[in-house]
Parts: C-alpha cells; sequence; structure tokens
C-alpha cells in the first residue's frame, strides 16, 4: 500500500515531461483542441497555471500544484506534522512516587496527494478579484499517509493511511504570502471515531 501511494505521489513531476498538448503564460494560459467538423481551433479557456510551488511554513514542508484540466488540478505534499497531549506520569521523589504532568509529542512525516475541482475562477476575474496562482475556491479527494514518527515521547501512535473530502479555499497576496484553509470530513486508521471532522490550514510562501 505504501509503495502504491508514493508512485501516485510521483505521478505529477512524471507528467510534467509528457505533458505536450497544453500550452501556458506567465498569467493566464489558454488549452486548444480542435474542432473536426469544422477544421477550426476551438480555445478552451483556464484560468489555471500549469504548476504553482509553494512552501508551507506551519507544517513545516512543501506543495506542489499540477493542473490537469480546464478546472481540476493535483496537489502532492510532503510536510511534518504534529501530536501532542498532556499526560500524568509517575515520577520518583525521594522515597515516594508523585504524578507529575508532562508535554507527550509524536512528529511525523506525512505524504499527502489531493485532487481539487476549482469552481469559481471565471466568476472572481469577472468580479476584478485575484485568481493570482490559482487562488479561489474548490472541492477535494484527499489521500495521505503518517509516516512512522522521528521524534517521540509518548505512546501517541499516528500512523497510517487517511482519505477525506474537502472544502478549501486558497488566496495569495501580495504577490507571494499564502493562506489555505481547508474544511470536510475524513476517515483515518488514526482516529478514534470511524468518521470524523477535519481540516487544514495553510500559512506559506509561493514561488
Amino acid at each position: 500500500m505504501r509503495k502504491i501511494f508514493i508512485l501516485l505521489f510521483l505521478l505529477p513531476y512524471i507528467s510534467q515531461g509528457q505533458d505536450i498538448i497544453s500550452t501556458s503564460s506567465k498569467n493566464d494560459s489558454l488549452l486548444t483542441a480542435v474542432d473536426t467538423s469544422k477544421h477550426q481551433p476551438v480555445i478552451l479557456k483556464t484560468y489555471l497555471r500549469k504548476d504553482v510551488w509553494r512552501i508551507d511554513f506551519l507544517g513545516p514542508g512543501y506543495i506542489n500544484e499540477h493542473r490537469l484540466g480546464k478546472k481540476t488540478t493535483v496537489v502532492s505534499q510532503l510536510r511534518l506534522v504534529g501530536s501532542f497531549r498532556i499526560e500524568d506520569r509517575l515520577d520518583m521523589y525521594g522515597y515516594s512516587l508523585t504524578v507529575k504532568k508532562v508535554l507527550a509529542l509524536s512528529i511525523n512525516p506525512e505524504l499527502a496527494l489531493a485532487i481539487r475541482h476549482f469552481y469559481n475562477l471565471a466568476r472572481r476575474k469577472e468580479n476584478g478579484k485575484s485568481i493570482r496562482y490559482n487562488s479561489g475556491s474548490y472541492f477535494a479527494a484527499k489521500a495521505g499517509y503518517v509516516l512512522p514518527p522521528i521524534l517521540n515521547n509518548s505512546n501517541i501512535d499516528i500512523q497510517g493511511l487517511g482519505v477525506s473530502g474537502l472544502w478549501g479555499v486558497q488566496q495569495t497576496y501580495r504577490k507571494y504570502f499564502y493562506l489555505n484553509l481547508e474544511v470536510g470530513v475524513g476517515v483515518a486508521q488514526y482516529y478514534e471515531h470511524t468518521i470524523s471532522p477535519t481540516g487544514n490550514f495553510l500559512l506559506g510562501y509561493t514561488f
């Protein structure tokens, strides 16, 4: 399962070398096709950038967003995720045992892959709002695999596969300052319940 997920994670980078149909410009992009009945080129307009690279400060980690279609992108992400809680632990003090509060912490790498469908880019542009670097609202299906911890001082275990359905909005401010908010529901091997609310808040920099 892990090998299959890593292969899917690498697909956007493989496809970048094989994309010979679509063209891109510095701002908006145009996809072209041929109408075989009239032998005239048909212009299909898309406001999505072909590739956007970002750094996530809160993860920390990196994000790549690669255009798949007129309104669709695939997002690959590598970041660190943390889980913490306050635990009671026994401590020997002299000849007696005492209970003290300690911070239990686990930090794990996570590989994530998501398909996003944007639904309001044209309307945002018509209303004079920014669509810079795919700024807009979307629905997404996301899968993430949390790897073994690189730091763990407790029995916290958040390893495993998780999938979720999300609504999100992202915006690039002042040219490169990046904000993203996602909310939805998901299921994962490390959740206490079968289906749980989930969400993400990203703060980063766009290249």
